[in-house]
Parts: structure tokens; sequence; C-alpha cells
């Protein structure tokens, strides 16, 4: 029997208590959680990582998820889960597959990554 690899997800959200909250979940759960507050953090991380799963808050310090959207373009992501405050109406314009109204807790969000084809 070959042994899966876990599924590797790259949190950005600025608030440092949930993004912490989202990887220990995610970490329990099985999977590499990978953690930034802005876009460039993000960016720097997705030079060497190339996450299955993105997890993004569209309101970042410098920049938003539609602009982490565009640095994944070449490698996107399985799965692209878009999390806001505000409506989700339009999330297609964004690039994301879906979007969550927050706050969402971390067994929601990991029930939404395994619904999405991304989990085992």
């Amino acid at each position: 029997m070959v042994k899966q690899r876990p599924l590797v997800v790259l949190v950005v959200e600025d608030d440092q208590d949930c993004r912490e909250l989202y990887i220990m979940a995610l970490e329990r759960a099985g999977f590499v959680g990978h953690g930034a507050a802005t876009v460039a953090e993000a960016r720097t991380i997705l030079a060497s990582v190339k996450p299955h799963v993105l997890i993004a808050d569209y309101a970042l310090p410098d920049g938003t998820g539609a602009d982490l959207m565009k640095l994944c373009k070449a490698a996107p992501p399985k799965v692209c889960i878009l999390l806001t405050g505000h409506r989700t109406k339009n999330v297609n314009a964004t690039g994301f597959h879906i979007a969550l109204r927050k706050p969402i807790g971390s067994e929601e969000l990991i029930a939404v990554i395994k619904a999405h084809g991304a989990g085992r």
C-alpha cells in the first residue's frame, strides 16, 4: 500500500488568532498547514510551496484575495476558498471556487475542503 502525502493548505488571514486556529485544526485533521498574514507573505510561501488548497480572507492589509488568485494562476490550488465578512454573491469573479461568510468554525472549514474534493 502506497502512503498518500497529506494535502497542503495555505491560509492567508490577517487575524493572527484565526489563522493559527485554522492551521492547528487543519493539522489535527491530517493536512499540512502554512500561514500568511499578507499577500506579500503568501507570495514568499508560494515561491516554494504549491498548496492543494488556498483559504484566503478577501481583505488583506496589502491587497485582496483576488490578488492572491493572480499569484496562483500558473499552478492554481485544487480548491480555493474565500473568507469574507461581506456578501458572497460574486465569488466566481474573484477566481475562488467557494466563498464562506465569516465567522466560520474550523470544523466547518474542514468539511467544506473535503466536500469539494480536496479531502480524503
